[in-house]
């Protein structure tokens, strides 16, 4: 105021609040904890702080959730001999007994877990078995027992009774096996594999495992088999098959003498192979006639030892009137067509027949090259028949009448090595035993 003087004095207390500090705290020996509508299933620490309208901490406070475990003391087992009291309770079998033994801090039980066995004393069955005898408690059996044994459980002394059934498995040894084979004969041998016999043996023995079913176990023993081997053999034999003009054998006709082999049952069920000679006794063992492209066959008179004085020519079987001559030809103009042969005699008496020759007027054989080099090949081409193919065989002669290759063709048209001396050639090919074709070729 005037003048200058102090007429007013305002104090102003001014307080700062602390903010207030809140704990929540939950302890838990379950499994979950529930707080303000929430769930926790395990610990949870966290802190919210709360503010006034100005923006000062008013409210901190501190959540700290914890899960407790239960304690359990597991106890030594306890065993007892056909029952067991316990806790003033009597057990007859196995059992798990849980007690409360007390709380923790937190206040959580502890827990005492006692496990409780129970041994009865048995009386049970089992078995033994063995091969040939069984050994128990350092016996020996060969027979068939019962034994009683009275054991002492090592935890308690129960007494328990055990009947052991012995059964002892015999050694088997089978009769005696005849195994017979031709030629030889394979026996399959556990301990030496397979065994092929080539000779007669009396006892062969093969050890062998059977096995056995006892008790639901197998049991493998020894069981002998006695083998007797009988090797059938085999036979080998030459028969000799003669006739005048031709020789029939299986139903074929031959009328030139040759050598085939055949195989046949012998009286032991056993292949018995037998080479069979035939000897046509007119056959003159060469071929004679020769074909003039296609018009006029010949008997050639100067190979071979035996001179001809007299001729007859066939036809399919048929003597041809007047066809008497050393050579034989159709009628003018016209190619020979059917299968031919020529009966002879020579300047001694004796009659011969020749080969039979076919001629197919209507198929064409082109032979090529010829000549033909010594390194060469000579193609020899005819239109075959299926029928005809399976039975040709191809013979080469050289101009003395000596054969000097037989074979019968694979492939067609037929190849024919020409690795010879240079010379003149014929060529024959039979279908079964009658001559179908011939050719002359020349090795230059």
């Amino acid at each position: 105021s005037d003048p200058d003087c102090d007429s007013l004095v305002n104090h102003i207390h001014i307080s700062v609040a602390k903010p207030i500090y809140d704990t929540v705290s939950r302890q838990t020996c379950g499994d979950t904890i529930m707080y303000d509508g929430k769930v926790y299933t395990e610990d949870y620490k966290y802190t919210v702080i709360y503010q006034s309208v100005a923006g000062c901490d008013s409210l901190i406070r501190y959540f700290d959730f914890r899960f407790v475990e239960t304690i359990e003391n597991v106890m030594p087992v306890i065993y007892g001999c056909d029952s067991l009291l316990y806790n003033d309770r009597m057990y007859y079998e196995d059992h798990i007994v849980t007690n409360e033994a007390g709380y923790t801090e937190y206040g959580c039980p502890i827990k005492e877990v006692q496990k409780i066995v129970i041994i009865h004393p048995t009386k049970r069955d089992t078995v033994i078995s063995g091969c040939e005898f069984v050994e128990l408690n350092g016996d020996i059996y060969y027979n068939d027992t019962i034994v009683q044994l009275d054991l002492k459980s090592t935890l308690c002394d129960c007494d328990s009774t055990v009947n052991v059934h012995i059964v002892v498995l015999p050694r088997i040894e089978s009769p005696t096996i005849e195994l017979s084979d031709c030629d030889s004969v394979v026996v399959n041998d556990p301990d030496n594999g397979v065994v092929v016999f080539k000779e007669d043996v009396d006892d062969y023995q093969c050890i062998y495992k059977k096995v056995h079913i006892i008790d639901g176990n197998e049991y493998f023993c020894d069981s002998i088999v006695h083998y007797k081997i009988h090797v059938k053999k085999p036979t080998y034999n030459s028969v000799v098959i003669t006739g005048e003009s031709s020789v029939v054998y299986g139903g074929e006709t031959f009328r030139r003498s040759k050598v085939i082999r055949d195989t046949l049952v012998n009286s032991e069920g056993c292949d018995s192979f037998v080479e069979i000679k035939i000897v046509v006794e007119r056959d003159l063992g060469y071929p004679v006639i020769v074909d003039k492209f296609g018009y006029t066959l010949f008997c050639n008179n100067n190979i071979g030892n035996v001179k001809f004085a007299t001729y007859q020519w066939y036809k399919d079987g048929e003597a041809l009137p007047g066809a008497t001559k050393e050579y034989y030809e159709g009628k003018k103009g016209e190619k020979l067509n059917g299968c031919y042969y020529v009966e002879v005699t020579s300047t001694t008496g004796r009659e011969y027949v020749s080969e039979t020759y076919c001629v197919d007027k209507d198929r064409e054989l082109k032979i090529y090259p010829n000549p033909v080099s010594p390194d060469g090949v000579l193609v020899i081409d005819y239109p075959f028949t299926d029928a005809e193919k399976r039975n040709l065989r191809v013979e080469v002669y050289d101009a003395m009448g000596i054969m000097v290759k037989d074979f019968v063709p694979t492939s067609y048209p037929i190849h024919l090595d020409a690795t010879l001396p240079e010379g003149h050639y014929f060529v024959l090919i039979f279908e079964a035993d009658d001559r179908m074709l011939d050719a002359r070729f020349i090795v230059r």
